[in-house]
């Protein structure tokens, strides 16, 4: 009989992951709206500035994203939406260098060790901070992992995702939000 309770435990708590994933999933945003406000978020808000350090103890400030479009993604190495979407990231940061920062916020009981090996190996090019109290204060949007957030060039959290990325709907906004910056002119792919 015990070894029929095993399997049967596995069951529901896969039954379980599915109900959770599926809600997630099904309550990603649709596209965001001409008026840049995502479904995820009431309205648009300052963020207010913070320091952390990355998992090399350098510090990473949200002051210094002003006039940049920071894509903040929260992710974990067990995550497999995580994992795919991770190199186009890193894309990302190549392609819109010095107009766009993104950060990696990684909420996950893995060590920095294995945390560093994980963003070797996916040659992730920008700083990866720890998720704390303190940031999931500033983003209570994030509800699921992944999640990705867009803090627009003055400072303002302007979309969030849940979910996977979809990456042309990204690009987008990125481009809407860069167009938001004091004398900036939208690239062009």
């Amino acid at each position: 009989m015990p070894r029929l309770m095993i399997p049967v435990a596995l069951l529901v708590a896969l039954a379980g992951l599915n109900i959770l994933t599926r809600h997630a999933r099904d309550r990603q945003p649709a596209p965001a709206e001409a008026t840049g406000k995502s479904p995820w978020l009431a309205s648009a808000y300052a963020l207010d500035h913070f320091t952390a350090s990355d998992l090399d103890g350098r510090p990473v400030s949200s002051a210094s994203w002003r006039g940049q479009v920071a894509v903040v993604n929260f992710w974990a190495t067990w995550c497999l939406p995580c994992r795919r979407e991770i190199p186009a990231l890193v894309a990302l940061q190549d392609r819109y260098r010095g107009r766009i920062v993104v950060v990696g916020v990684v909420d996950d009981s893995a060590s920095d060790d294995t945390v560093r090996q994980f963003g070797s190996t996916l040659r992730v090019n920008y700083p990866i901070i720890r998720a704390s109290m303190d940031l999931n204060r500033r983003f209570p949007s994030v509800e699921a992992l992944p999640t990705t957030v867009l803090v627009d060039p003055r400072g303002q959290v302007a979309v969030a995702y849940a979910g996977e990325l979809q990456m042309a709907e990204l690009e987008r906004d990125i481009q809407r939000l860069l167009a938001t910056a004091p004398g900036a002119a939208v690239p062009r792919g």
